[in-house]
């Protein structure tokens, strides 16, 4: 069974600039987490290498903190990342089935 509605062009055409600008909007925030991530984990190989030159047992410790607290943001990073590049192809998918939507009401 299938059902025509009768669709206004600017409708669809600013429903595809939504799901562009969501698209848009996850691919950044995507970028963005995996380059706060790589920045991280340079963080945490430049402090085991400062971990592995001193021997004040103050100032290590206080460089394990400083790496577990990089160590937990780098798996947020991660996640987010993660969340938004699935988001991301949601949204693509969801362009895919819209503009097929569009040729056949086209029709």
């Amino acid at each position: 069974m299938s059902e025509s509605v009768e669709v206004k062009v600017p409708v669809s055409q600013s429903l595809v600039q939504e799901i562009k600008e969501n698209i848009e909007h996850f691919d950044y925030k995507m970028r963005k987490s995996f380059d706060e991530e790589t920045d991280l984990k340079e963080r945490i190989e430049l402090l085991e290498l400062a971990l592995s030159k001193t021997s004040e047992e103050t100032v290590k410790f206080l460089i394990r903190e400083m790496i577990e607290e990089a160590k937990l943001k780098c798996q947020e990073h991660a996640k987010c990342a993660q969340s938004a590049k699935n988001n991301k192809e949601y949204y693509q998918e969801m362009l895919k089935a819209l503009d097929e939507a569009l040729k056949i009401h086209k029709q």
